[in-house]
This record gives C-alpha cells, structure tokens and sequence, in this order.
C-alpha cells in the first residue's frame, strides 16, 4: 500500500538521515494458467510483485536522487522466459524488470542507478512451499524435489538466499557504479540451456575393445 511504502522510507530516512540504496524485495506466486487463474490471484500477483515496486519507488527516489543512490529489483528468471502454469507471476516479474529499466532511464541523469537481480529456485519460505506443492502428490520430500527441479541446472542445485543478497548488495555498491538497467540472471546456469538440445544430452565415450 501506498502508506506503508512512505511509512518505510520516512521510518529509514528519520533514523539514519539519508537513504543510500533500497531493494524491492516482494513476491507471491499463484499458480494457473491464463485459463485457470482467478481475477483475485491475478490482482493480488500484479499488486504484490509489481505494483509495490512503483509505489516503493514513488516513495523513495527523491531520497535517492539526494544521495546518488541505488535501486535493486528482485525479479525472477519467470519473468525472462514464458514459463507454463505462472502466467501472473511471470507477467508481474517481467514488468517489474521493465519498470526498473524505465527507472534506470528516467533518474540515471539524475545519479541513481536501478538494475534487476533475476534469480532462478532459491531456497526460500515460498519456494519450499511450492516444492511440498510440487513434489508432495509423488512422494517426494522437499529436497528430492528441489533435486528435481535444478535437474537441467548447470550447477545441479538450487540458490541460496545469501548468494542472491550478494548480488543485490554487489549492485547497491561502487563495484557496479557503471551498471545501470542491467538485469543480473544469478540462476546457476538455467537461461543458458538450449532446451532444444536438452534430449541429447549424454556423453560420448569411447567403445571398449
């Protein structure tokens, strides 16, 4: 809501005098197809992931702008790719990335950067819940369905939550001073697959004699 946004940014800028960097970190996911889904988890989706990054950034670019600071998105790899049963969540991740460029362009001249962090599956509170969704009716345990669901990862395994705060945290600070409207994929690997060649991949050894 919009009156939580600017209660949070007037509770940092009183306490410490200033804001430096902020990440828009909010995600909710329903599933369903675009024929499946109800209007409310559609609303509820758009209003959780995207809109409340708009109001988080109505609400603190003019402190930005005073401190030269910076803008970080959490996005989502869905919001790059058309995943199957996530219309909404893939739709609100991908404009909320959009949203984040458009930052990026508007207030860049203005000394504020704002980038996007897309991560593939991390650990977290959510994503376990959609790994008891997912694996549940087979009988499998959270860990057999994250091991299930990073198969086709590069790294074979899901991210942690520090790994995508370090690359939140790298884009807040002056190792990344000339990045601006980038989005950082930190996904182990996934958007780099060719899923067309996904059936051959085997190894080819030489035949024993």
């Amino acid at each position: 809501s919009r009156s939580d946004t600017e209660r949070l940014v007037a509770q940092v800028t009183e306490e410490h005098g200033r804001l430096d960097g902020l990440v828009a970190c909010a995600g909710t996911m329903r599933a369903g197809g675009i024929r499946e889904l109800t209007r409310d988890d559609w609303d509820i989706t758009i209003a959780t992931n995207l809109t409340s990054v708009f109001l988080l950034a109505q609400a603190a670019l003019g402190h930005l702008v005073q401190s030269r600071g910076a803008f970080v998105t959490i996005g989502s790899i869905a919001g790059l790719r058309a995943p199957s049963g996530m219309s909404a969540y893939a739709a609100a991740k991908a404009g909320a990335a959009m949203l984040t460029s458009v930052i990026a362009a508007e207030f860049g001249p203005r000394g504020v950067r704002a980038n996007t962090v897309a991560p593939g599956w991390t650990r977290t509170e959510m994503a376990d819940e959609e790994m008891r969704a997912f694996g549940g009716p087979f009988g499998l345990t959270v860990e057999d369905s994250y091991r299930a669901v990073t198969a086709l990862v590069p790294q074979r395994r899901p991210a942690t939550a520090d790994e995508i705060a370090d690359a939140a945290l790298w884009l807040l600070g002056p190792g990344s001073s000339y990045v601006n409207g980038a989005v950082l994929t930190v996904d182990g690997g996934t958007t780099v697959i060719d899923p067309g060649a996904v059936p051959f991949d085997f190894e080819v050894r030489p035949r024993e004699t």
